[in-house]
């Protein structure tokens, strides 16, 4: 009887360390002489796809949209990589909060995915799947409509975000002129501004502007110019998302699934949903 009970207890040991995911190991790469850039690499099998995920808004890799996504597909045997965009941090691993000093503009997000994409594309001869999660998403369709890949085969968008939602009636172009005019004057400094859910963002007047890039407007001619691929997932209950607009990007060439009342992350039982989405698209042929 003691040596039945010893083995229930190994096999049930033994069942426990093999379904425990394993943790990524961290990457780093210089991004310039001051700073250096982090990211989790999850290692698959050689044959598999390697998966890029993007995280959203001052977040990181560490946010469970990101981090619980790129552990589930690993547990498939995919290679995943989730950059954390420095954001003029060196090996920054906290997000940020609204009222940091944000010193980052889109030109210099846009450059460290290009440097993320060489590190990527240096690493591995496989097809590269790449998924982003709110600005994640936006950022990834920025650099994809200027840099296309022959290796990269699929775009999977989660929860487009509207970068105009939460703004007052004219507030947005209100604070556009602000910062022309600040921009036309050669001012530098430091100014309170608006963006996505914060009320204040400290940053220049040519950072803040550097960002109207992700408006729905250019999103569109960015997306014409991406010729693979393009999935966009959203939930029904995401309060950050305009979904008319979301329901016109059928007509470039965006495929469209939705899960019923998802919010913006898919929190709760709807990861799992997102997940089976994802993975049903990457295999499909």
């Amino acid at each position: 009887m003691h040596n039945i009970i010893i083995k229930k207890i190994l096999i049930i040991s033994f069942f426990i360390f093999f379904v425990t995911p394993a943790n990524g190991e961290t990457v780093h790469l210089d991004i310039s002489d001051k700073i250096t850039a982090n990211a989790e690499f999850y290692t698959g099998k050689d044959n598999m796809p390697f998966v890029l995920i993007l995280h959203g808004f001052m977040l990181t890799y560490n946010f469970p949209t990101v981090k619980n996504l790129a552990e589930s597909l690993n547990e498939s045997d995919y290679n995943i990589i989730t950059p954390n965009l420095s954001l003029g941090i060196s090996q920054r691993e906290k997000s940020l909060a609204c009222e940091a000093i944000h010193t980052h503009s889109l030109e210099q997000d846009i450059a460290e995915l290009e440097q993320w994409f060489k590190w990527l594309e240096n690493k591995t001869d496989q097809e590269i799947i790449l998924i982003g999660h709110s600005t994640g998403s936006t950022h990834l369709i920025n650099y994809l409509s200027k840099n296309p890949s022959t290796k990269v085969k699929k775009l999977i968008l989660i929860a487009i975000p509207d970068v105009k939602i939460g703004f007052q009636k004219n507030q947005f172009q209100e604070l556009q002129i602000k910062a022309e005019k600040l921009i036309a004057n050669n001012d530098i400094s430091l100014q309170n501004f608006k963006m996505a859910y914060c009320d204040k963002y400290p940053t220049t007047a040519e950072n803040f502007i550097s960002y109207l890039e992700l408006s729905k407007e250019k999103i569109i001619l960015n997306l014409d110019k991406i010729t693979i691929d393009k999935t966009l997932i959203v939930g029904t209950e995401d309060k950050r998302v305009d979904h008319a607009w979301n329901k016109q990007l059928t007509q470039h060439g965006v495929n469209i699934i939705q899960i019923d009342g998802a919010n913006h992350f898919f929190d709760d039982e709807h990861e799992f949903d997102l997940l089976d989405f994802i993975e049903n698209i990457i295999n499909k042929k």
